[in-house]
Formats: C-alpha cells, structure tokens, sequence
C-alpha cells in the first residue's frame, strides 16, 4: 500500500498539524534535526555527521518517502505553526506489526503533544493499516518517554542490556514496551 497517498493530516490542537512527511520538507527537517540535535543525542545513538547536511537529509527524506511508497514506514511531522517541533515513525509495518518510535524538540516538551500524537497514530495504525502489534524501545534514563508510552497503554515487557555508549557517555540500555491493552482503537494481543 502506497502510505503517501493517504491524507495524514490530524490537527491535535490549536497550530499544531500531525502530517505526514513530504519530498520538500528537507530543509526545515534539517534544521529541526541541527536545533535538536544534542537533546535527541541524550537519549539516542548519534546519526552521522554527514545527515546533519543539506545532501544528507535530502537523502534521508528520500529514503523515508521511498519507504512509505512501499508501505514499509510511515513518517509524519508534528508542527507548530509551520514549524517542525517533532516526528513520529512506524517502522518496519509487516504481517500485522510494526516498531513506533518518536522524538521532539526539546522546547516543546512537557505540552502533552507527543502523547496526543502517539494515541492517533496508534489508531491509524489499527484502523488505515490494519497493526495488531506496536513495540519500541526507549533508554531507562528517557522517563518522559516512558510516561508517553505507558498513557498510551503500552507496558515494559523487559528491560533489556546496554549496548551502544552514546555521546555523553550514558549506553543505551533497550527497555522493550509493547501496546497490549485495548487503548487509542489498538485490539489486544
């Protein structure tokens, strides 16, 4: 199923748009992601130096639109009055199951945005895609990221063990959450 061609537009309040990312968004991706990107680094494995270009972002954004053609991803943006403030994923959409994974600009945390865009794509995932199974992870140190999932009805299946050091030398340590409640239109597993 061709994911581009489906309208993803939800406004989730007043000036902030969840939507679906587009070819043209590649400049304000990029500065989205340079303004970020020592909050995102908290939390999550360092993207490469050459992402953090215009060629490599135009790159990425490709590869996602590429991606949501085939209906293996879908990408969205959340924005603030034009404004890119996060993105939201699903990952790896096959046989009934996809990964959800989400980040935000550190400026408009705290709002309650990314949980409200994580219930929707929650239910688009059951309803437009037919997803019985969502997982993620998050490092222990990430608890608003915790609070987001577990509002969403996600539980801690395990705790998982440290991989990767990231750049301020905490490692990553893969909480694995999965959505088994019947919660934002998701059918229980």
């Amino acid at each position: 199923m061709n994911l581009l061609r489906l309208d993803w537009r939800y406004p989730l309040a007043p000036g902030v748009l969840l939507r679906a990312l587009e070819p043209g968004d590649a400049a304000a991706l990029l500065k989205f992601e340079r303004d970020n990107r020592a909050w995102f680094e908290r939390f999550i494995e360092p993207r490469g130096a050459f992402f953090y270009w215009p060629d490599g972002v135009q790159a990425h954004v490709q590869e996602f639109c590429a991606a949501m053609q085939s209906g293996q991803l879908l990408a969205l943006l959340l924005e603030e009055d034009g404004a890119i403030i996060g993105r939201i994923n699903l990952h790896g959409i096959a046989r009934h199951s996809a990964r959800i994974g989400y980040r935000q600009a550190q400026h408009a945390c705290g709002r309650g945005l990314t949980s409200l865009a994580v219930a929707q794509v929650c239910h688009w995932a059951q309803e437009r895609l037919d997803l019985h199974n969502l997982r993620t992870w998050v490092v222990q140190e990430n608890a608003a990221s915790a609070r987001v999932l577990h509002k969403n009805g996600f539980v801690l299946l395990r705790k998982g063990e440290k991989k990767t050091p990231l750049a301020h030398g905490q490692a990553v340590c893969d909480g694995w959450w999965k959505l088994l409640q019947a919660h934002a239109g998701i059918r229980q597993v």
